[in-house]
């Protein structure tokens, strides 16, 4: 992908009118993946929201279902996917810790 996206997360705020906000919780940069939470998850809910930050930002799309036929057809394909996932959140929530 090119360019650079926001990862936002949606709350509503505690105050006496209810309203919907959202917090900025990370970036998406490129050749970065985005996703991988909801893929791993049994009820396929998105996380956080990743809104582009810039004009002209283009990024690459693999479905799901073409994920997991290749982790079906391939141990060593799934061994490195699935090492690859966990170092990826494994980073970001290291970078999450440092900023709390």
């Amino acid at each position: 992908h090119k360019g650079h996206c926001r990862v936002e997360q949606s709350y509503t705020s505690h105050s006496s009118e209810e309203i919907r906000k959202s917090i900025l919780i990370g970036m998406v940069r490129l050749h970065e993946i985005f996703g991988e939470i909801s893929f791993l998850s049994t009820s396929h809910c998105a996380a956080a929201s990743v809104i582009a930050n810039e004009e002209n930002v283009c990024l690459s799309v693999i479905s799901r279902e073409h994920v997991k036929e290749l982790l079906k057809n391939s141990c060593e394909f799934s061994g490195r996917f699935y090492r690859y996932i966990c170092q990826v959140m494994s980073g970001r929530l290291c970078s999450t810790l440092c900023t709390i």
